[in-house]
């Protein structure tokens, strides 16, 4: 005998059915969309079954009960097209488990300090003047300071997303040539030699700037729930303040400081590339100007990076 159960996410525990030898049963399971086809073996003593046509909707249908309690059942004719119901202690399958996975949360907020240094440096059009920006690495630094961060995770895992935020960025740039510095003019910068009566001691060029990264982190899972984790993307910047600062002693041995600010046409916004690789954290990480420094045709081809470590809030 062959009938269907209703599903609706409810079947019976092991050993549930009993009947005459023989009798079957087609289960209809809602959760994996099949149906299975068991034989009647045992029924327990709080649990029961019926069967009954469920085309028919007259009061004189046939019905069978089972029970734990009364193993004999009516006679019936022909069952097809008739279902079977359990009542009693039933056994209701439930989702396959979820797991908890801890919020996805990037590593933007923090401090990040790190070496500043130029690459693929062009001062065609500067002749004589060649290098006059380059700055001295051991001595020139970036400093981060990133202050709002949104993390949105793309997987259930929550491990892999994209981070937005906002920060400041501090370029503090000290020139190798001390006594060569800059000014504008006809349009560009022009570089020219300080008096050489002046003992130069510091030549600097500094800028800050507004961030905003978009960049992709990836998270692995590491013991006491900290996280390895390696980031990537862009980092848009808008420049804020520029300025140039010397500090020389006179002629007359006096101890003097030039600041002046000016816009010296560097570039108003900067796209950089960013990877940082952490623990928890701590992280190392690294920047590349795609836009350069300065506007195109006003000044030197320079393309600042920076390395450097960090940690995170």
């Amino acid at each position: 005998m062959k009938a269907t159960l209703l599903g609706f996410g409810l079947l019976l525990s092991t050993g549930v059915l009993a009947s005459s030898p023989g009798d079957t049963a087609r289960l209809h399971d809602l959760w994996i969309k099949k149906d299975t086809t068991t034989q009647l073996k045992k029924l327990n003593k709080n649990q029961e079954m019926q069967l009954f046509d469920r085309t028919s909707k007259e009061d004189g249908r046939q019905v069978r009960t089972l029970s734990g309690e009364n193993a004999k059942s009516a006679r019936q004719g022909d069952l097809s097209g008739q279902e079977i119901r359990i009542h009693a202690s039933r056994y209701i399958k439930t989702p396959r488990k979820q797991t908890n996975y801890r919020r996805f949360r990037g590593h933007w907020c923090g401090v990040n300090i790190g070496f500043l240094n130029t690459a693929n440096a062009d001062y065609a059009g500067y002749e004589g003047y060649d290098g006059f920006m380059d700055p001295d690495y051991s001595k020139s630094f970036t400093l981060q300071a990133n202050i709002f961060e949104k993390s949105i995770s793309f997987v259930p895992r929550n491990n892999f997303g994209l981070v937005l935020g906002l920060g400041l960025e501090y370029q503090h740039m000290q020139m190798d040539h001390k006594n060569i510095t800059f000014r504008r003019e006809d349009h560009r910068i022009i570089p020219y030699r300080v008096s050489y009566e002046w003992d130069m001691k510091k030549n600097y060029f500094k800028n800050i700037y507004v961030t905003v990264p978009f960049l992709l982190e990836f998270q692995v899972p590491a013991k006491y729930g900290r996280r390895f984790y390696v980031s990537a993307g862009a980092v848009g910047g808008i420049r804020l303040h520029t300025k140039t600062k010397l500090v020389y002693y006179n002629k007359n041995g006096n101890k003097k400081k030039n600041k002046k600010t000016d816009h010296y046409y560097v570039q108003p916004v900067k796209a950089d590339l960013m990877a940082q690789v952490g623990y928890d954290w701590f992280h190392f990480w690294g920047t590349y100007s795609l836009t350069g420094l300065f506007q195109n045709g006003k000044g030197p081809e320079i393309h600042p990076y920076s390395l450097g470590m960090g940690i995170s809030f």
